[in-house]
């Protein structure tokens, strides 16, 4: 797995260093669509907004009707500080795709920085009987209930994304951080019970109940889950780290 992401990262640096040259010496060289979401998203993972932001204004100039550059111009903006433009380009996207699963999620992030956290929980609601990483839609409505103030629905989400995914790793750590802020303990252990009753055999589930076994000091019980997720599954050898 770690050879395949090395080879990903080398190929897209060596594609983006293609794509520099070409605009440098003024080549225009040609680059395939999503060469360009490539080159792109490259610079966005590199937290080279700006640069993502150019490279997608390129791209839009090759390809101005791909919904898929365009999303990424509106999330490059946003990164950039420029919310306002961001927000109308997301909008304009889901009134053309409205059930455009990455667009709608874009949005509702989007909503939260715009502070409109009602409008951001509709959007969702709405959406959540067509989503088919439900997951996913559960965190964001759980991230909106937390910008709302409202822990419980939040955590309630959170939950729903971690029943959905066990190793929503976003979703768990909102949990932790909600559990730690309210004390809620017996309450976050009796969850991962409840789970493992349903999916004995889930390693994660097992994993995160020793993790709160050992944030509550019940050390042998802690060691006792990770022992049983370990058994599950190998790579869960993190536990004894």
């Amino acid at each position: 797995m770690t050879g395949d992401h090395d080879h990903d990262w080398e190929a897209d640096k060596k594609l983006v260093e293609r794509f520099e040259n070409s605009l440098k010496s003024n080549m225009d060289l040609y680059f395939e669509e999503e060469e360009l979401e490539d080159i792109i998203q490259f610079y966005f993972d590199q937290q080279k907004f700006l640069k993502a932001l150019r490279a997608s204004e390129y791209a839009l100039e090759k390809f101005p009707f791909s919904v898929e550059i365009r999303l990424l111009k509106a999330q490059c903006l946003i990164f950039n500080d420029e919310l306002d433009e961001g927000l109308d380009i997301l909008e304009q996207l889901n009134n053309l795709s409205p059930n455009n699963e990455d667009i709608v999620l874009a949005l509702a992030n989007a909503l939260i920085l715009a502070d409109n956290i009602a409008e951001g929980i509709e959007l969702l609601e709405n959406f959540l009987p067509m989503a088919e990483d439900k997951a996913e839609v559960f965190y964001s409505l759980g991230n909106l209930y937390r910008a709302k103030g409202d822990n419980n629905k939040a955590s309630y989400y959170f939950k729903e994304a971690v029943k959905n995914r066990i190793n929503h790793e976003d979703a768990l750590f909102q949990l932790a951080m909600i559990t730690e802020e309210e004390g809620s303990f017996d309450e976050i252990l009796e969850f991962y019970q409840e789970f493992i009753d349903q999916d004995p055999y889930s390693a994660g589930a097992w994993y995160n109940l020793g993790v709160v076994y050992n944030r509550l000091g019940r050390f042998e019980e802690a060691i006792k889950a990770y022992e049983y997720a370990l058994i599950i599954d190998d790579a869960f050898a993190s536990a004894y780290l």
